[in-house]
């Protein structure tokens, strides 16, 4: 059964009619509970991935900025990048769906076929996309006309004031592109930086291409002598609404729609959790106002590599811009402000170590300490490599005896008694 709240396909087209009108923070009068309105059954995955981390916070609350609970609550907006083991070929559809922005399960099942990826199981009910479309507000149609190549046209609308981000952020400014819906957002203290954001979005995307023409309203931002001046000396076009007609830039008002609606969901997301306590984080209230901005910029990212019908054969903006597909990233908010906490505190992010079972006692002493050995004389080159995965804990070499070394059976000539026991114990049938 598909909860998503994204029911309309088109809604990157500038044809969401009916958004959601109560995901945003305090100053808009919204009042969100504590704890999430119905049962929520968790991803098996992400719960398991999480709860050691989630001890681990609460042992670590004195360490000190930055908190290990900000992990939880994707926090640390405008991290570096960082990757998370390797993509499979099949991914949880729970785990997918809390991955790419909270999309309706149509718009889900085309991006992972474009992935390449195969989604199991059954898609539950979602609390964060339930209740982030629970109320709607009207949304103005498309009337536009598209642009022929990227980067020939960008709309630019802004959003706000709210309460206070992480990063003392109060609005968001969002930049789509006309010809493929690219989007991207970032987060301003004042009106005023509105010139200073347009041009690290020019900076962010320098190579790309020369910009054509910007579509914006006439708000006095858009039109202050600075802006009109830096616009003319870098060669751009400028295009203006008429008063009160949002539907002239439905493109990019519909986008932010969707990136606080995507931010709302993830957030509630978080809260179902029950592992972890927002409120005790320093600044943060229960139920994680603050986290606003960083969870619609997150929301924003996914929907760049989500498939779209505003695109030809469902192309997702990502590769409508940059003209390749985009990186597979299966990873909930959530789990990646746990990462970049991580990579904060200076913790790697790497697997268990992994034991290594061996009958040879020379070869353990050698691995552990080759000076100590009689034969280390003359050691092989891979030896070496072993020997520096032991010291970074990244493999433990234990000693067992010739009886239970299951690997005997792929190397060496035993009995018939022999070869069934470690070939049962490796193929898992004992």
């Amino acid at each position: 059964m598909d909860m998503s709240m994204f029911l309309d396909v088109g809604l990157m087209n500038g044809q969401d009619s009916v958004p959601p009108g109560d995901f945003y923070p305090d100053p808009l009068g919204v009042c969100e509970s504590v704890k999430p309105p119905v049962a929520f059954a968790a991803m098996q995955d992400e719960l398991d991935a999480l709860k050691d981390f989630a001890a681990e916070c609460r042992v670590q609350q004195d360490v000190g900025p930055p908190s290990l609970s900000h992990a939880l609550a994707i926090i640390a907006p405008g991290g570096p990048a960082f990757t998370v083991g390797k993509p499979t070929s099949t991914i949880d559809i729970n785990l997918f769906h809390a991955s790419t922005g909270h999309v309706n399960e149509f718009l889900m099942r085309e991006t992972a076929k474009q992935q390449g990826v195969q989604l199991v199981g059954e898609l539950q009910p979602c609390v964060g996309c339930i209740e982030a479309k629970g109320r709607r507000a009207p949304v103005p149609r498309r009337g536009v006309t598209r642009a022929a190549v990227p980067f020939g046209k960008v709309h630019i609308d802004i959003t706000g004031p709210y309460s206070q981000a992480f990063d003392g952020s109060r609005y968001l400014i969002m930049f789509v592109d006309s010809a493929s819906r690219w989007q991207r957002a970032y987060g301003m203290r004042a009106k005023s930086d509105t010139l200073t954001y347009t041009r690290r979005f020019l900076a962010d995307l320098n190579g790309d291409g020369p910009l054509g023409c910007f579509r914006m309203g006439n708000a006095g931002e858009f039109t202050s002598a600075a802006f009109v001046a830096f616009c003319d000396a870098a060669g751009i076009r400028r295009e203006y609404t008429a008063p009160d007609t949002p539907n002239q830039n439905a493109i990019v008002e519909s986008a932010i729609w969707r990136a606080m609606k995507g931010g709302h969901a993830a957030r509630r997301h978080v809260l179902s959790m029950g592992h972890f306590d927002l409120a005790s984080i320093p600044g943060m209230d229960a139920n994680g106002h603050r986290l606003w901005l960083a969870s619609a910029i997150w929301a924003s990212g996914c929907f760049n590599r989500s498939a779209t019908s505003a695109n030809p054969a469902w192309m997702s903006p990502f590769e409508a811009f940059f003209g390749r597909k985009p990186p597979l990233k299966v990873v909930p908010s959530s789990q990646e402000g746990m990462m970049r906490v991580k990579r904060a505190l200076g913790r790697p992010i790497r697997m268990p170590c992994i034991p290594v079972f061996e009958d040879n006692q020379g070869a353990i002493q050698i691995a552990h300490n080759p000076i100590t050995n009689s034969n280390s004389k003359h050691i092989d080159v891979r030896h070496h490599f072993i020997r520096e995965l032991v010291e970074r804990k990244e493999i433990s070499i234990t000693h067992v005896t010739s009886e239970f070394q299951h690997a005997d059976f792929l190397t060496k000539a035993i009995s018939k008694e022999s070869f069934a026991l470690h070939r049962d114990f490796v193929m898992n049938l004992q």
